[in-house]
């Protein structure tokens, strides 16, 4: 198998759980959250952390964190600081991994005046 393949693999598994009467869980979550960061799937990263907060399941820095990566190697900058936002609004308290991650994106993308800003912030 390659990574696409174990990638969707991961995907495919959520999708059936609940035809087979299992619970989706915050472990099977972050897996497929890594899968989908490592993909740079970061639109799936953001709908499954959607879902996540809909079933009211706890979502944690690590969550966050491995979204906010997705959203960061795709270039999409926005979600990044939604997601970091919405952390310091509601929480958790962001930490130095999701803080790096958010400044990465925005260098990345030459957002020196949001990186200014967010570090104002943080």
């Amino acid at each position: 198998y390659n990574r696409m393949q174990l990638w969707r693999g991961t995907l495919g598994v959520l999708s059936n759980m609940e035809d087979v009467s299992l619970e989706l869980n915050c472990i099977m979550c972050g897996t497929a959250l890594n899968a989908c960061s490592k993909q740079q799937e970061w639109n799936t990263a953001v709908q499954l952390l959607a879902e996540m907060h809909e079933r009211q399941l706890e979502i944690g820095v690590i969550e966050l964190s491995v979204t906010m990566k997705a959203c960061a190697s795709a270039e999409r900058w926005e979600q990044v600081m939604q997601l970091l936002h919405r952390a310091l609004q509601d929480g958790p308290e962001p930490d130095v991994m999701m803080c790096n991650v958010a400044l990465s994106a925005l260098e990345k993308c030459g957002q020196w005046q949001h990186a200014l800003q967010t570090m104002d912030t943080i």
